[in-house]
This record gives C-alpha cells, structure tokens and sequence, in this order.
C-alpha cells in the first residue's frame, strides 16, 4: 500500500531552514545594495570570490521556502482569508514605506513627482507591476494550488515519478545545465516555482520522514553548495585569464532556481532537516514568523534603491578582509531589524487585519466564491454558444 499524505505538524528543523534560507536571500541581495555586484562583476580578484559568494545562495534560498511551503500546503484547502492576509502584509509595507519616502521628500523640498508617482503605482498595485517576484508567483502559486493538488491526489507512485522525471529533464537538465538550448521556450520564474511544488508534492506523498540519514543529506547539499561556489570562481578565473567577458558572464549560469544543482542542494537540505529529530523552541518559531516580513522590507524598492546604500556603502571599502567583516555585518544588522519591525507588526497591525478579515470577510467568502462561480459558468455558457 502506498503512503499516503502524512500530517505532519510544523516543527524548528523547518523553521530553522526558513531562517536560513532567509539568510541566504539577504546575502544575495547585498552585493546589490552595497554597489559590490556592479563593481567586481566583470574582473576576477579576492573581493570578486566574496561578492560571487555573497551572491550565490538567493535561488537555494527561494528553492527551500518554495518546497517548505509546497510540503504544507500540498493536501490543505486555499481560502481567500490566506491569501489576503498574505496581501494585507504587502500592502501594509508597500503603502507605508511609500508615503515615509512621500514625507522625506516633502520635508526636505526634494520630491521628484516623477519617481514618487512611479513608485506609488508600484506600491499600490505591487502584484500588477512585480514588485516583488516572489510574492507575485507564490500568490499565482496559491491560485493553482487547488488543481495541482487534484493531478496530485490522482498520480499513482509510477506516475509521478515519470511526470516528475519528463519535467525535470526537460527544464531542470537541459534547460537549467545546457547554456544556450531550449532558448524562448522557457522564460521566466514560474516553471520553477511549479517544479518546486511537485517536488514537495512527491515528498510529502511518498517519502517517508524517517529520522535518519539526515547528516547525510545536509552533508550532501553543503558539498554541492562548494561545488556551486567552486564552478563559479573556476569558470570566472579562465574568462580573467582568456580576457573574455563572455566566459566570466557564464559563471553565474548554475545558479537560477532551475539549474540542477541548485535544485538538488534544495530538496538535499529539505531532506536533511526534514528527517532531524523534531524540537520546539519559541524563539526559533518567532524568528522564522518575520522571514516574510524581512524579505518584504529589505527587497522593498524604496528601501533597497535609496536606503539601504546609503547606510551600507560598502563598496568604498577595497580591504578584502574589512569588506568580508562589513559585508557580514550589513547582513546581520538588516536581518535583526527587519526582523523586530515584523515582529512589532505581528503584535498590532497584523491582529487588526485578521480580526477585520474576521469579520467582513469570513461572512462573505460564501458570496464570493459563488459570484465568481457564476461568471465561470456564465462565461462558460457564452463560449458554448459561440461556438456551436
């Protein structure tokens, strides 16, 4: 008899890797920040094997958040109060740091109606115009959910198993290892996302959560990471020595979310901290509650482009030694306060939204679900006819 879903309850090895995977994403985006990616992008030196470090770990990062919540979300029903919880915390961050950088500019007699406009389209309608990727696939992701989860629910174990083995081939191998095949066919970040959700499906459907081998997992995914790193300095350090930018450009190549080692060092460090012994700690689980928030604030537009640079000029800093010790510091100092600021939101705004969700929308997700019913079917009925 084949295993079926397992109701696992949430446990700190999870959300310990979430911690982590959020670490990992503020990393790579600090080269940004600290105008290191524009600066040692195209020469080969010391501070360049930091930046490329620095840089490399965002994808494993988004990799282990998408199987983290694929894994729990995979057998749960999607209702419209989650997803618009989720968008009452965009939109809270959005809207609020918009109208902070409104004031600034207000009070310093330096707006720009161009860039203050443009930047408030985006912080009003940030799903519209990608202001967050993530946010904006995860939520496309929530929307699917429920049919993926049908196709899931009626795979036998053979079946997946070729599904996932065809798509894995077709845009994690060739697509994600092979530079300069499957051009035009591919683009963009959806695929990978839906990837990473059957991947956690088959995880949670078939694979049991024995606690062993978990070193061995992490071991594996921590070696693959060093290989990852290793290719990058390798294939930088020959474009350096030939003088051709093109090479050095390849170095990057295997670290987009569906390259195959980014996607075995994921579901490698999922599996290992999956099948650890499973512990509770209250400080593990507030922490991992502000990931969210702390990718919302430090990647908000506002802050990463006029902000964050401006604290962090770690750029000016040619001492390879010092930029190590500042670049860490940067990362460490925007995790901690992103991290209060969400916790301080959880404790207020956030209980408003739930309890006002409560309220006026539980009684109406009914009506809802069924209007949008109607003008499925009405839409429906008019294609029908149409093409009789």
């Amino acid at each position: 008899m084949e295993k079926q879903f397992a109701q696992t309850e949430r446990n700190t090895n999870l959300e310990i890797l979430r911690i982590i995977s959020m670490v990992l994403i503020v990393m790579s985006h600090s080269d940004d920040w600290m105008g290191l990616a524009g600066l040692y992008s195209k020469t080969v030196c010391l501070n360049k094997f930091i930046t490329d470090w620095l840089h490399l770990g965002g994808q494993i990062g988004v990799g282990c958040f998408l199987l983290i919540s694929g894994y729990f979300m995979v057998d749960k029903q999607i209702t419209l109060k989650k997803i618009m919880r989720i968008l009452g915390e965009v939109w809270f961050y959005t809207i609020s740091i918009w109208l902070i950088f409104l004031a600034v500019g207000l009070l310093n007699g330096s707006c720009d109606w161009k860039i203050l406009l443009k930047e408030g389209l985006c912080a009003f309608f940030p799903f519209l115009f990608s202001h967050y990727w993530f946010v904006t696939a995860y939520i496309i992701l929530m929307i699917l959910s429920p049919f993926f989860n049908k196709l899931i629910s009626v795979f036998d174990k053979r079946t997946y198993q070729f599904f996932l083995f065809t798509i894995i081939i077709i845009f994690v191998v060739i697509d994600g290892g092979i530079p300069k095949t499957l051009q035009g066919m591919s683009e963009g970040r959806l695929i990978p996302v839906f990837i990473m959700y059957y991947i956690a499906g088959y995880i949670k459907k078939y694979v049991t959560g024995k606690k062993n081998n978990a070193r061995k997992h992490i071991a594996v995914s921590v070696f693959m990471y060093f290989l990852l790193y290793l290719s990058c300095v390798v294939i930088g350090t020959v474009g350096d020595m030939l003088n051709n930018e093109t090479i050095i450009a390849y170095c990057y190549f295997w670290r987009p979310l569906n390259s195959p080692v980014v996607v075995v060092i994921c579901v490698e460090l999922f599996l290992g901290f999956l099948r650890l012994s499973p512990r509770g700690n209250k400080i593990v689980y507030m922490i991992a509650k502000s990931t969210f928030g702390i990718y919302l604030l430090h990647c908000n537009r506002i802050i990463s482009k006029y902000l964050l640079p401006r604290l962090f000029p770690v750029y000016k800093e040619t001492n390879s030694l010092l930029l190590l010790i500042y670049s860490a510091g940067s990362v460490v100092t925007v995790f901690a306060v992103c991290s209060a600021i969400d916790l301080v939101r959880s404790k207020t705004v956030e209980k408003t939204w739930n309890r006002f969700l409560d309220k006026y929308l539980c009684n109406r997700e009914e009506k809802i679900e069924c209007m949008i019913k109607k003008a499925y079917v009405s839409c429906q009925n008019i294609l029908h006819r149409y093409y009789q």
